[in-house]
């Protein structure tokens, strides 16, 4: 059986001499893995949809458990993704982040939409790429159904710009200040809450110290309600 996918290359192993395994992420398949033959030949014709950030129709020839890709044709390379540093890991940030928290042959519309909207925003450096990944992965915690709130205490409402200190509740989602807070909560910086609070608005904001601090508060929160955690990640930050 032939069918056709929309769908981003996550992940691309070499397999046996001249072939390539691929995961896909597709619009409606969910994650899926292929075969791609011969594209370790010189010159092969295919070679460009097995490589990590292809955006691309694959068709796909269904036989069993067993998925070949008999074509492609190329919407988006997000080429000039790999030509910035901090674009290139932010990008394998959303990759490895695709590959951890989504399932086989479970499609979700709103993830796909905002990998691939995101993944633009890099390629055309439409802001740093510190927040177009904290953007994408506030995003994903109201579609995975782990909604964090605003950087603004819960309780009462102060404003993270006028913290001393504040702490996150886990349970719930949500910053408290350091009149508010009780036992059991962790502590995290006031200048996460600020760059949270900035990302929950739309708010402009251009603090990549922030940010960094932001990103791994997301890979916290997502290890502690999941148990997964995207090392690219840690990698991001650790760039000048």
């Amino acid at each position: 059986m032939e069918i056709k996918v929309n769908a981003l290359a996550l992940k691309c192993v070499d397999y046996r001499d001249n072939d390539k395994m691929v995961t896909l992420y597709s619009l409606e398949r969910g994650l899926i893995g292929v075969c791609v033959r011969g594209v370790k030949k010189a010159g092969a014709k295919l070679g460009f949809c097995a490589q990590p950030f292809c955006f691309a129709e694959y068709v796909i020839n269904e036989s069993g458990d067993r998925m070949t890709v008999t074509g492609a044709t190329e919407i988006e390379s997000f080429y000039k993704i790999r030509l910035d540093l901090h674009a290139f890991y932010a990008g394998a940030c959303i990759l490895e982040f695709l590959l951890k928290f989504t399932r086989d042959e479970e499609p979700d519309k709103r993830t796909f939409v905002l990998a691939v909207e995101s993944l633009k925003r890099l390629n055309f450096g439409d802001g740093l790429p510190e927040r177009v990944l904290a953007d994408f992965l506030f995003k994903e915690t109201e579609i995975s159904g782990y909604a964090i709130g605003s950087g603004a205490c819960a309780c009462c409402g102060r404003a993270a710009s006028d913290f001393e200190k504040c702490y996150f509740d886990s349970d719930d989602g949500v910053v408290v200040c350091e009149d508010c807070f009780s036992d059991g909560m962790r502590e995290i910086m006031p200048c996460t809450a600020i760059a949270l609070s900035a990302v929950s608005e739309g708010k402009d904001f251009c603090d990549k110290s922030a940010l960094k601090y932001l990103l791994k508060f997301f890979n916290y929160y997502y290890r502690l309600k999941t148990g997964e955690y995207v090392y690219s990640i840690d990698e991001l930050v650790s760039l000048p």
